[in-house]
């Protein structure tokens, strides 16, 4: 129990350090404004890696802390980088924020959501059997079907006992 307590309040920690460092900085408010669409036109004309690495940064945050759609960091990829640079960037930065959101998952909501997901008889035997011969079947199967958004089956896959790397690399366990 105790357990729980420091990890809802590291959870909350981090959540209002977010929310002040946007307060202060005001963060949110270059996503409003198109002025700022056209200087981050031009630092990617500047210095396409500092472009490459902000908006992998940004998207990442976005994947992890505001669960946006991943259609929305396609959309801006192609927007700035064009089709195939884009892509590349997206793929990467959407690797990467898919992962960190199944970690954040798995350290602050699996002790917490897990045992009211397992009062299910259902979704017991389908999340959190022990032969693990499920895992791969709910992924793709939740992967292919969009009935879950995106960004919200990485947090809930932390909550399951399925392994990092069969959860990120799919051909190493076919």
């Amino acid at each position: 129990m105790k357990k729980k307590i420091i990890k809802i309040i590291i959870f909350v920690f981090i959540i209002v350090i977010i929310f002040c460092l946007d307060k202060y900085y005001k963060f949110s408010d270059y996503l409003t404004d198109i002025s700022n669409l056209l200087f981050l036109k031009k630092i990617v004309n500047d210095n396409i890696l500092i472009a490459l690495l902000v908006y992998i940064a940004i998207t990442v945050v976005g994947c992890v802390l505001l669960a946006l759609p991943g259609a929305t960091f396609a959309l801006f990829a192609g927007v700035m980088f064009g089709p195939f640079l884009g892509t590349f960037a997206c793929l990467i930065a959407t690797t990467i924020g898919a992962v960190l959101a199944f970690l954040v998952g798995r350290f602050f909501l699996k002790d917490t959501v897990k045992p009211m997901v397992e009062k299910n008889k259902t979704l017991k035997r389908l999340l959190f059997s022990d032969d693990n011969k499920n895992d791969l079947v709910i992924l793709m199967i939740t992967r292919i079907i969009p009935i879950f958004p995106y960004n919200l089956q990485n947090f809930a896959y932390g909550i399951t006992d399925i392994n990092l790397l069969k959860y990120t690399y799919l051909p190493l366990y076919s």
